[in-house]
């Protein structure tokens, strides 16, 4: 394996250099000098940190991976590739991550009762968000029979099940029992059809609470996974593509000013003519017979 790395061009490299994993597969990038960004056609823009370099020979090695803008440290992905197996989890959750920091300070045995607490809390905040709704739409049913209003009109809409939903998420978000992020999960869930039902919702939320760590996360690991969770470098060069082409496209919009060149070629034209003139005189001047006919 090692026949396939570049160890020479590494360790004597004069620019730094970037190793991106992409899967199973690693690529090596010479970076910039003295920059806070990098570019890479292939797979994105990607931060640099200074305080993430290795040093192999005299230049900064930075590890990245395509899903993450900023730099890992190998060393602490195996932490907490150990951490997910002592815990037997496959793939560590936001909510993985936020138990197993609370477990720093507190028991498993109450953490789960915290956890089941808050569940019966929720089933009962939304029980009572429903009621309240199912009240509100039969006063607008009233309302409207009693205004005799069109059941079509914007005046007299009732709250739908979508509503409702979008509802029992803000109300959630209100009381701290989720977290803006999970908010912003559930609300992208609705919009695109992800979530349908209320038992739906329920189901999702629930995924929030339920306990699938035994063992404290580090601190330090718990930073490193908050970092990581920031924009794909690839989408940003989509982006930037897509922004060029419509700055093209623009091009071809925008409006052009209306320059009055009759007067101008006018003036040029005369000033030629003017010229000429004089030339001729100055030349033939005194040969040139009189315009005027003396006596």
């Amino acid at each position: 394996m090692t026949s396939h790395i570049p160890l020479y061009q590494i360790t004597h490299s004069k620019v730094p250099i970037a190793l991106i994993i992409n899967g199973k597969q690693v690529i090596f990038r010479k970076m910039p000098n003295k920059r806070d960004y990098f570019i890479d056609s292939d797979f994105g823009l990607f931060e640099i940190k200074p305080e993430k370099a290795y040093f192999p020979g005299t230049s900064p090695l930075y590890f990245y991976d395509v899903r993450n803008q900023n730099p890992i440290e190998p060393e602490i992905f195996q932490e907490l590739f150990d951490w997910a197996n002592s815990n037997g989890i496959y793939k560590i959750r936001r909510a993985d991550i936020e138990h197993g920091a609370r477990l720093r300070s507190i028991a498993q045995s109450e953490l789960l009762d915290q956890n089941m607490t808050a569940k019966k809390e929720i089933k009962g905040l939304i029980s009572t968000v429903q009621a309240d709704i199912e009240v509100k739409n039969k006063q607008i049913e009233v309302r409207r029979q009693a205004e005799q209003g069109s059941p079509d009109s914007d005046e007299y809409r009732k709250y739908d099940e979508k509503d409702i939903q979008f509802t029992i998420i803000s109300n959630l978000l209100r009381l701290n029992y989720i977290d803006k992020n999970q908010a912003s999960i559930l609300n992208h869930k609705l919009t695109t059809g992800k979530i349908s039902t209320s038992d739906e919702l329920l189901h999702e939320i629930d995924t929030f609470t339920d306990l699938h760590v035994s063992k404290p996360i580090k601190m330090e690991l718990e930073r490193v996974l908050d970092d990581f969770h920031t924009y794909r470098p690839s989408n940003v060069i989509q982006i930037i593509q897509l922004a060029s082409k419509i700055t093209k496209g623009l091009k071809n919009l925008r409006t052009k000013p209306l320059i009055n060149w009759f007067p101008s070629t006018y003036l040029l034209f005369g000033a030629l003519g003017v010229g000429i003139v004089i030339v001729l005189y100055l030349t033939y001047g005194q040969q040139a017979p009189p315009i005027i006919p003396t006596k």
